[in-house]
């Protein structure tokens, strides 16, 4: 889903900005992905910002992308630290 978004950004600074990273993206997405209730979380702020994008209702959009940010940082750490313990 994030690379279809960013075929469809009028922003050329932002697309440079996620390839650059996308490598350190990847690698970090694909560590919490094995917990089915870390996938189920995602697919669902996955389908609230579209549906906010396909609405244009671009704040609440932005407010979306922002918790998934979040959220998918919490649960990566979260992760991150379980394995370590």
């Amino acid at each position: 889903i994030h690379q279809q978004l960013l075929k469809y950004c009028d922003n050329k600074k932002l697309v440079a900005i996620m390839e650059d990273i996308r490598g350190l993206i990847e690698w970090a997405r694909g560590t919490p992905v094995g917990q089915p209730r870390s996938y189920d979380v995602a697919v669902r702020e996955h389908m609230q910002i579209l549906t906010y994008l396909k609405s244009n209702d671009r704040e609440k959009a932005v407010q979306a992308m922002r918790s998934h940010l979040t959220s998918s940082c919490e649960r990566t750490l979260g992760y991150w630290r379980g394995r370590s313990q």
